[in-house]
């Protein structure tokens, strides 16, 4: 009954109207933020894509790709432990990333935690479906001494 309401509403329509709107506005705003991100990071800025990630993290807060991004940056400047934490977020989010497992994997054996490199490593290896992927996965768990 309280639905039926809200639709007989005269201004429900523009409501919805005005809603679907300033979804698509957010979503072009993230868009524009992961790519201004993404050449922040060509030009070495990590710092600043990141601190760029978090923002369309803040307003895509289920981005399991910008989690990811930012755990790069953060990875490429040595800040493994705020790495690990943006993978660990990205795989809890989407748990059949293989590239969220590997990343993972190497930011664990950067800083010389052998058994979960592995077992990220071994994980990443079976979601991966990309033959040269699946054989960089294999290249480091070769690396560990495992396989």
């Amino acid at each position: 009954m309280e639905i039926a309401r809200e639709i007989n509403n005269p201004g429900w329509e523009t409501a919805c109207l005005q809603g679907l709107a300033d979804i698509d506005d957010r979503r072009r705003e993230s868009e524009r933020l992961e790519r201004l991100a993404d050449i922040a990071k060509l030009q070495d800025k990590y710092y600043t894509a990141a601190s760029l990630y978090a923002r369309v993290i803040d307003d895509e807060p289920d981005d399991a790709v910008a989690y990811n991004d930012r755990g790069l940056a953060y990875s490429i400047k040595g800040d493994n432990d705020r790495a690990i934490a943006d993978y660990t977020k990205a795989i809890e989010i989407k748990p059949d990333d293989a590239f969220a497992y590997y990343n993972r994997g190497a930011a664990y054996s950067d800083k010389g935690d052998k058994d979960r490199a592995i077992a990220d490593f071994r994980k990443s290896l079976k979601l991966f479906t990309d033959p040269n992927d699946r054989e960089d996965a294999l290249r480091e768990l070769r690396r560990l001494g495992a396989e």
